[in-house]
């Protein structure tokens, strides 16, 4: 997880050094010749929009600048409100180089190079935050679904009565799935080919401890009912 952490610090630093020399371009060398050429102004045109690009260029500055106070504020010990700054900024780069791709389409090479790390940050990020949303998602489908069994609970399987609302209304066997969320969450964070292996290797061991399981309920025609309507075994309009 550390190189995820690294990725998106480096993405986050690209995006806000691009917007600070895409104001260095606007704002003080608008009329040079190598930013004409760049922007395609003739010398003319560079002269009639050199206080367009010079107002423009602090906008680009404004949002490098969020980038890179956003990750002072996360040095300081303060990483929510720091990563907000950064992904709002980042998130204002993204869409501008989104406007500028699809308003002018010879500008589209330039608004990759604008877009593409701020993009790579909030992607990255995405992934980072997905591996808490799991561990949450996981602990609450246990809890539920442990609540919703009561006290029918075993390791030996057995018919303890039909549980059937609840979780158990939904999917046939919803802490199995919770398990199954929870190693998702670890292989996201912790990938290697090794836990990859582990974590398959404990879900097709749970996937085979709930046919064993159905294989000695569903001898009862209560739970031979409960098959029939609840249709599905860890995960709802999937399997």
């Amino acid at each position: 997880m550390r190189a995820v952490v690294v990725v998106m610090w480096l993405a986050g630093i690209l995006a806000g050094v691009i917007h600070v020399l895409i104001f260095c371009m606007e704002s003080l060398w608008w009329t040079s010749p190598n930013v004409r050429a760049r922007f395609r102004q003739s010398p003319e045109q560079a002269e009639a929009t050199k206080l367009f690009a010079f107002n423009q260029g602090f906008y680009n500055l404004f949002l490098g600048l969020g980038v890179f106070v956003g990750l002072a504020v996360v040095l300081t010990g303060h990483p929510v409100a720091g990563l907000t700054l950064v992904t709002w900024s980042c998130l204002s780069m993204l869409g501008a180089a989104i406007v500028l791709a699809a308003s002018a389409t010879q500008m589209q090479r330039g608004a990759l190079i604008q877009g593409a790390a701020p993009l790579l940050f909030l992607l990255v990020g995405l992934v980072h935050w997905a591996v808490r949303g799991l561990a949450i998602l996981a602990a609450v489908i246990l809890i539920v679904a442990r609540i919703s069994l009561g006290r029918s609970i075993g390791f030996v399987p057995a018919n303890r009565g039909i549980v059937s609302t609840g979780a158990y209304g939904v999917v046939r066997h919803p802490i199995y799935t919770g398990i199954f969320v929870a190693l998702a969450g670890f292989i996201v964070r912790s990938y290697t080919p090794v836990n990859l292996a582990l974590a398959a290797t404990l879900i097709l061991l749970f996937m085979i401890k709930s046919v064993v399981e159905e294989h000695v309920l569903k001898v009862d025609a209560e739970y031979a009912d409960y098959m029939r309507r609840v249709r599905w075994w860890w995960l709802p309009g999937i399997a």
